[in-house]
């Protein structure tokens, strides 16, 4: 199959645009990092068709959801991903809670009649302008975190949430993150058991895996065995004191330009510049491009009719069915974007920025990679 035929063109469909923009890619060979879990996006090439929702297998690997471990380089003697028999899991819940208590998988499905299905977008803390790619968005199926929290009787002193993996991966929410009020169009932290609709693969947490939407990779710890309520109100997590990452795990508001890649050859006359943009705080308000310093112009947001449209399945999540409280683009998940240019002779540098409905938007420059690197986007291309 071709996608949009070539970088170059700019005769693209809006229909499309929609079902091939997706994870098309900034990418390079990755090596594996520690500390989140996220899906490789595939190198923008011709040939490939790739879409808004990514999936959870394909025949080329660097198209299907890629596996970050965040255990292998914080705990010592990391032996792999578990592999849990759904029957013998178990979720323990202790610390500072009234009924210290474990939760069978059974006992977890019984809660199941408050299951959420949603979409959501993971992003990698160490996803940056220099390691680009890490990055999926797919349907998830889980119950409130709350609910097993509030079954135990968090006690009214308890200040975090500490996680454990059955791999010895840690980290933890504060008890407000865990178990709110939760702002308006904020998705709620979920025990997940399902990708798209099947289970969970080992790779991916299997039986049961925390998400966090809105938060980086490595907030959402898999195979979680154990919650802790605890008084301690000081960073804890394996990221956090391993590697000193931040324990602020929001998602901040970012961009990536899919095409064209870095550094192309393109030739003159029309482009389509497009990507997608994220920010965990707040649906995406807009996007602006700038060619050569010029004054930043607004890009175009694929609007929802059409994302639906190309992935009817999207009709089936919390913030399709309940687009009063999650206005579109929705939070912690990535907007797709576009925007024509009429390429002219000569070198070019193209700036790309996103902003978000709480006024977050990408800095000039960032260089701290421990909270996220988030600068504006920029792409040197050379036009013949």
């Amino acid at each position: 199959m071709s996608m949009i035929d070539s970088p170059g063109r700019a005769d693209v469909s809006r229909r499309t645009f929609v079902v091939r923009l997706g994870t098309a890619a900034l990418g390079i060979a990755l090596t594996p990092m520690a500390g989140c879990e996220t899906n490789s996006v595939a190198p923008f090439v011709e040939g490939t068709d790739i879409p808004f929702l990514t999936p959870l297998t394909d025949p080329n690997p660097d198209r299907a959801f890629f596996v970050q471990y965040g255990a292998d380089g914080t705990v010592e003697n990391w032996a792999g991903p578990r592999q849990i028999a759904r029957d013998s899991w178990g979720l323990t819940i202790d610390g500072l809670v009234a009924t210290p208590r474990t939760f069978s998988y059974a006992d977890l499905l019984r809660f199941s009649g408050e299951a959420v299905r949603l979409v959501s977008t993971l992003r990698c803390i160490v996803d940056s302008t220099f390691v680009p790619g890490l990055i999926s968005t797919t349907l998830f199926t889980g119950i409130p975190l709350r609910l097993v929290l509030e079954a135990a009787g968090v006690d009214a002193a308890a200040r975090r949430i500490r996680i454990y993996g059955a791999d010895g991966f840690t980290n933890n929410l504060r008890v407000l993150e865990a178990m709110g009020p939760f702002a308006a169009e904020q998705v709620e932290p979920l025990l997940v058991y399902q990708m798209g609709d099947a289970p969970l693969t080992p790779d991916h947490g299997f039986p049961v895996r925390l998400l966090v939407p809105g938060q980086y990779g490595y907030k959402s710890v898999k195979w979680v065995t154990r919650l802790e309520a605890t008084a301690d109100d000081s960073a804890f997590g394996s990221y956090q004191q391993a590697l000193g990452y931040t324990d602020d795990g929001r998602v901040q508001v970012v961009n990536k330009a899919t095409n064209p890649l870095r550094n192309a050859q393109l030739s003159a006359g029309p482009v389509a510049i497009f990507g997608y943009a994220l920010s965990g705080m707040a649906g995406i308000e807009r996007v602006e491009v700038s060619i050569d310093d010029a004054p930043f112009a607004a890009a175009s947001l694929v609007d929802l009719p059409e994302v639906l449209s190309a992935n009817p399945t999207l009709r089936s999540t919390l913030q399709v069915d309940n687009a009063s409280r999650f206005p579109y683009p929705f939070r912690g998940v990535w907007a797709l974007w576009q925007h024509p240019w009429t390429a002219t002779a000569g070198a070019h540098t193209i700036r790309i920025r996103a902003i978000d409905r709480a006024g977050n938007t990408q800095p000039e420059t960032d260089e701290v990679v421990e909270d996220g690197e988030n600068p504006i986007f920029r792409i040197n291309v050379t036009v013949t």
